[in-house]
């Protein structure tokens, strides 16, 4: 029987899968402006993601149309792997595909004032540097930060509904469960194990 994920186990997901993967396509609804960014996800009180933010080059033909088409779609992606069927003693299981995966419909406000770029900056900043066990600051730059924030604007993407999609072994038996994780541990794939597990807690792993 799949193993149904709380309401909170959900969301904590979600947020964990946008915080550890950060580079996310921006793309808008005519499909042909698709921008490569890392994002900054804002994060109420009750772990409801309620707005990203991001930035990009000044000299992106995409802020043309973000400037007169606010409505766009933001493509997360986390670990994945291919499950082999020979990592399972039953061999009539079927291989199959583990992943995350969510989808945001957002609402985008540039934010053309120098001061409101720079201040995204510095939260992006530091957010991309405690994730990665570091503690850099802009300050550093000293006089450098001011000028080169120029080249970028940064943006608001307000969250109008998120589709999220987790295919991390739900609806295996705990038996094959342990077979797949073992074998991902063997093929040097620690990270969507670590997620496997995540999704089903209520095994004795």
């Amino acid at each position: 029987m799949g193993v149904v994920l709380t309401e909170d186990e959900d969301k904590n997901i979600l947020v964990d899968l946008v915080t550890t993967n950060p580079l996310a396509w921006l793309v808008s609804p005519n499909l042909v402006d698709a921008t490569l960014l890392p994002l900054l996800p804002i994060v109420d009180d009750q772990q409801n993601i309620v707005a990203i933010e991001g930035h990009m080059a000044r000299t992106n033909p995409h802020i043309k149309t973000l400037e007169t088409e606010k409505s766009a779609t933001i493509l997360y992606k986390g670990p994945d792997s291919y499950m082999p069927t020979a990592w399972v003693a039953n061999k009539r299981l079927a291989p199959t595909w583990m992943f995350s995966s969510a989808t945001f419909l957002v609402d985008v406000t540039l934010l053309p004032a120098e001061k409101d770029t720079q201040e995204h900056l510095k939260r992006l900043v530091v957010f991309m540097e405690k994730i990665n066990g570091s503690s850099w600051s802009v300050d550093s730059m000293e006089e450098r930060f001011e000028p080169m924030s120029r080249y970028v604007i940064g943006f608001r993407a307000a969250v109008k509904s998120v589709n999220r999609r987790f295919k991390l072994g739900q609806n295996e038996e705990p038996d094959v469960l342990k077979e797949m994780v073992a074998g991902l541990m063997s093929a040097d794939k620690a990270d969507i194990a670590a997620w496997m597990k995540r999704a089903n807690g209520r095994i004795d792993w």
